[in-house]
């Protein structure tokens, strides 16, 4: 799969998620055929006790992404991705099962059921992928190890700060991220779900300054529309409505590529829950 981190040491490849599944399904193309892998949360990859649905939307990536990516002469890239989760603390383990709603010469459609140890259900994810021919010049595919994907690996510090996110201006919802080593996708480009993650600290310093409280966001609707290769990427949000309602709007630039957009995200934000832990926070300045 294109998205997946190109090093072990990578911070996507350090978020806790693992495969369950250890090959295909023998019939990758019914769809009733599905792959599972899960995400341990811990602090770092937490605020305010929920799990950072950026995190999330990376276990779905790798999950998803796995199942369609079956072509070795075509990348297979995120278009679009729809996540929902429940707002209340993180479980000791989320469960992911995806499978193939729809699957074209060119697209393909996932569905992600997420759920707890028990199977209660905790959110629900609708990823699009496309397929694109590989082209001469381009870098080479990484052959799929399972080995290393049924391995958890963890970061030793929250995540917006190995990221290196830095907030500009909490109250536009302005931060930044360089595109380094560690943050690129086999294909050279910002990772998708390190993508999914400026959008989520954008809107979560945005509507903590706008309404006082300590938010966390919920729901993600990212449409990736360009590969961000030089950076810094540089978000803007901008609230939906009465500002109470929680949702935003927010497009990622690619400052150095002549101020592309690469991303329009629409995102919620809500209440933390009673009783939350703050390892993982984002400090808002600006």
């Amino acid at each position: 799969m294109t998205d997946l981190p190109p090093s072990l040491r990578s911070v996507p490849a350090r978020l806790g998620a693992a495969m369950t599944s250890t090959a295909l399904p023998a019939d990758p193309h019914d769809p009733a055929a599905g792959l599972h892998g899960t995400l341990v949360p811990r602090p770092e990859t937490c605020v305010h006790g929920v799990v950072r649905p950026s995190v999330v939307a990376f276990l779905v990536d790798m999950v998803a992404g796995i199942l369609v990516d079956t072509d070795p002469d075509a990348w297979t890239f995120t278009s679009d991705l729809s996540l929902r989760l429940a707002p209340i603390p993180a479980p000791a383990v989320l469960h992911c099962t995806s499978t193939v709603l729809r699957r074209g010469n060119r697209g393909l459609t996932t569905a992600s059921v997420l759920a707890d140890d028990t199977g209660v259900s905790l959110g629900y994810c609708l990823a699009g992928f496309a397929r694109l021919p590989r082209r001469e010049g381009d870098p080479c595919k990484p052959p799929l190890d399972w080995s290393v994907l049924t391995e958890a690996r963890f970061l030793d510090r929250p995540l917006a700060d190995a990221a290196g996110i830095v907030v500009e201006d909490a109250s536009r919802g302005i931060v930044t991220c360089d595109i380094v080593d560690d943050l690129r996708n086999p294909a050279g480009a910002l990772q998708g779900a390190i993508v999914a993650l400026v959008g989520e600290l954008a809107v979560e310093v945005a509507a903590g300054r706008a309404t006082g409280s300590t938010p966390v966001v919920t729901d993600l609707d990212v449409r990736y529309l360009a590969q961000a290769r030089v950076g810094p990427v540089t978000s803007r949000a901008t609230a939906i409505g009465p500002t109470g309602d929680g949702s935003w709007h927010v497009e990622l630039l690619d400052e150095g590529g002549h101020g592309r957009l690469v991303a329009s995200i629409l995102a919620r934000a809500r209440s933390a829950p009673a009783g939350d832990a703050t390892s993982g926070e984002l400090t808002a300045g600006g």
